[in-house]
């Protein structure tokens, strides 16, 4: 008999715990940024992808506990190893690297994976959560 496939497992057991069966249930984002790149994010830190399209930081229609939330935790955490990135981005984060840094605070992000991040955050809405963290290990 031939065995399911991890995705067809993974489904079912999504589907049993109510779950959607064909999201990662991803609990947040890590960017990974690579060593030697001058990243310091600072106030602000953003994630656009290659063709311009803003996949984090923007701050517009902010309700009243997102705000509060951004003056107590930041918009994001800033770590050297992913341990401790998911203290903010959870126990299933997306990770993903960047492709290079602009300006010191832009973390550049191939078009595709762009498009993967927006549609994971459909689903489970970890970016206006600010359920992200930026990774740099020199």
């Amino acid at each position: 008999e031939e065995k399911p496939s991890v995705e067809a497992a993974s489904i079912r057991k999504n589907k049993e715990t109510g779950l959607n069966p064909y999201a990662h249930n991803y609990t947040g984002l890590i960017i990974m940024i690579k060593p030697g790149e001058n990243f310091h994010g600072r106030m602000s830190p953003r994630i656009v992808s290659e063709s311009g399209v803003s996949v984090y930081c923007n701050m517009d229609g902010l309700n009243e506990e997102q705000f509060n939330y951004l003056i107590n935790n930041g918009i994001a955490i800033f770590s050297d190893n992913i341990e401790s990135a998911k203290k903010r981005s959870g126990e299933n984060p997306m990770i993903v690297e960047a492709e290079s840094v602009l300006g010191g605070d832009t973390a550049i992000i191939d078009d595709n994976i762009a498009r993967n991040i927006l549609m994971e955050n459909s689903l489970s809405q970890f970016l206006s959560k600010f359920k992200v963290s930026f990774v740099q290990i020199n």
